[in-house]
């Protein structure tokens, strides 16, 4: 259909204003295009705001809702693998509490002796948490929170075979570390 030959639909504005003498409410009414008029009438058609362009490596890259051409599935696969990094992190956070008796074993301690394991997680937590908001700003945010994911696994694997309190503050730190990025990153 052409510009010419179509219906311009023109919007009712009624501003309301009231009336000093009789205090009845009275409208005036406009006709005013609309927003949809006003494109039509240029004859440009309306960039998308999910599609825009960028000019970064190639000479154009179509993003379509921030898929950058993975499609539906590659949607479905980064929204299932933040959903195990979020149950990664829980149980992560989680395991210290109930192997704790088992880890004073390992390192031939008291349990109060080495309850400072939760100060070194929880000062690398904290630490985590602002180098990752710092890093996120810089690195494909993808890439970050997979590498935190694969320090928090390697860390936990490395625990039970700790057989030193020092170490083992170290190694929980260090897991603090890549659970706060994983938590700013999330």
């Amino acid at each position: 259909m052409s510009s010419s030959t179509a219906v311009v639909k023109k919007k009712h504005v009624r501003f309301a204003s009231v009336d000093n003498d009789d205090k009845h409410e009275r409208t005036d009414e406009q006709e005013e295009d609309t927003l949809f008029d006003k494109r039509r009438d240029t004859g440009k058609r309306p960039r998308s705001a999910g599609k825009r362009t960028m000019k970064r490596g190639c000479d154009k890259q179509v993003l379509d809702g921030g898929r950058c051409g993975r499609g539906a599935c590659g949607r479905w696969m980064i929204t299932l693998t933040l959903c195990m990094s979020f149950l990664a992190l829980g149980m992560s956070i989680s395991v210290l509490g109930p192997t704790f008796e088992d880890l004073a074993v390992n390192v031939r301690k008291d349990i109060s002796n080495i309850s400072y394991v939760f100060f070194g997680r929880s000062v690398g937590y904290i630490g985590g948490s602002l180098f990752g908001g710092f890093l996120f700003d810089y690195v494909n945010p993808h890439l970050l929170l997979g590498f935190s994911l694969l320090i928090t696994a390697f860390g936990m694997l490395a625990i039970p075979f700790c057989k030193q309190a020092l170490l083992l503050t170290v190694f929980m730190s260090s897991i603090g570390m890549s659970m706060g990025v994983l938590d700013t990153g999330q």
